[in-house]
Formats: C-alpha cells, structure tokens, sequence
C-alpha cells in the first residue's frame, strides 16, 4: 500500500529520550521507504511524568517537547550532531541510517494560544484533538498567523485533527456504540459529576458520532475549517467492536463518498 502515511499521534515526549527517539523514528521512515510522520506531544496526564521522573517534578515540560524536537532535527539531519540544552546534553553522536525524508515531518499535538505557537514555531504540522470544526478552524488560523509572523512558508504547514469516532446505522446504535466503549468508561471516571447524557453531548462537540450521513457532513465541517488530515480513532470495548466500526465507516462512509 505505497500510499498509506504512517503517523505515531501522539508520542509523549518528556516521556522519551530523545537520542533513542530519534533513532527509532529515523528506522521507521526508512521501513516505510519515507511515509513516517512524527507526532509529538507534552503529555495530558503531569501524574505520568512525575512517576517516571520523580526528581523532575517541577520541570517545564514544553521546554523539554523543544529541545526533544532540536536533538531529533539535529540527528536525524546532521552527519555529526552535538546538543547543550537544559535538559538533554551530549557530544558528537553519529547516527545512522538517516530518515529517507529530508526533513522528517513532525506534528506537534496543542490546545492552547502557547502551545500553538509552538508548534507554529518548531513543527511542520499541528494536531488537535477532539476539537470543533470552529475551535479548529480558529486554531489553525492562530497557527498559520504566529507561523508567518516567524517568518516561515506557511504553505509546507499542515493541520490535523484528531476525533474519536462512533458510527451506527442511526443515531441511537452510534450512541450505544459510543457508551459501550473504553472511551467512555474513562469519561465517566474522570468527569463523575456529569451525567452520561451530558457527556454524550460534549464529545458530539468535537468528535464524530451518528449515522453515516452525519458523520459525512461532519467531516465536510472539518474539510471547511481548513484540515488537511483527519485522524482518527475508532471507539469499541473490545478489538471486533473496533473492527466492526471500522469496516462500517469504510462502506458507509468513505465507499459512499
């Protein structure tokens, strides 16, 4: 399938070391024959990053996602690359094979004005998940401006989003797809204050749930925000609810198109 794009969205990056990071991410371009792209996020959960790295606790970890995308431009582009930064220091590393592209693609996941600035600044694309055809379209506005404003070609940027996505041949198949899944469950142990109705209602908002031709003129909403990509996750309690869903959307939906 030469024309299937690989993406990993999204890789925690204060999570990672990025020496390692950016070996794994140059082999993968390179078993792809250059269809790799790097999704880079700072991680939704501060928790996981303090267990791991307990005596990190107060570190800026937006300031540890820029020089984690340094070291990997740096390795992944120059023969010989040195690093001093405050988090992450080594001397002449080596690395080889290269990534087949030249730059690597890296998108960086964002929600707020800081964090698209950025990855308007640093990346080549921007995710955004679970978000609004309108949130989307004012982020990635914000985005291509602060992109510009740095003096970069906004045309080489691109923008993502992410949704979850719960498809039934009406409305109520779609929602009893939506409040049986793993999705749902961790809404519900997050949000206990909230009623399942409520929360059905606030994941429609950034996400694509119901029959195929809502799901059809969703997407149309997101292609008008101005998305190039649309990534997506597919909801399910167990892996043939995930299958089905996915076999579902692709008659349904894409066949139908």
């Amino acid at each position: 399938m030469p024309r299937l794009r690989f993406v990993a969205a999204t890789i925690v990056a204060p999570l990672r070391d990025p020496v390692l990071l950016a070996k794994q991410v140059a082999t993968l371009d390179q078993a792809s024959q250059g269809r790799f792209t790097l999704g880079l996020g700072i991680g939704a959960y501060r928790e996981e990053f303090n267990a791991l790295f307990p005596n990190l606790k107060g570190a800026h970890r937006g300031r540890m996602m820029n020089e984690t995308i340094a070291v990997v431009r740096e390795l992944t582009t120059k023969r010989r690359a040195a690093f001093d930064g405050e988090f992450y220091q080594f001397t002449e590393i080596e690395m080889f094979p290269k990534p087949v592209q030249d730059p690597l693609p890296i998108f960086v996941s964002a929600s707020t004005p800081a964090t698209i600035e950025r990855a308007a600044l640093r990346a080549d694309g921007l995710i955004l998940a679970g978000a609004s055809p309108a949130r989307v379209a004012d982020a990635a506005s914000h985005f291509r401006a602060a992109a510009e404003e740095a003096g970069r070609d906004t045309d080489m940027l691109q923008v993502c989003a992410q949704v979850w996505v719960g498809v039934g041949a009406d409305d109520a198949a779609a929602t009893a797809t939506l409040r049986n899944s793993q999705h749902f469950k961790r809404l519900e142990a997050l949000r206990p204050d909230k009623d399942a109705e409520t929360l059905t209602q606030e994941f429609q908002t950034g996400n694509l749930l119901g029959d195929p031709d809502a799901i059809k003129a969703r997407i149309r909403e997101y292609e008008a925000a101005g998305v190039d990509h649309l990534g997506l996750v597919f909801l399910g309690q167990q892996i043939d609810d995930l299958h089905a869903q996915v076999e579902l959307f692709g008659q349904s939906v894409i066949a139908s198109s």
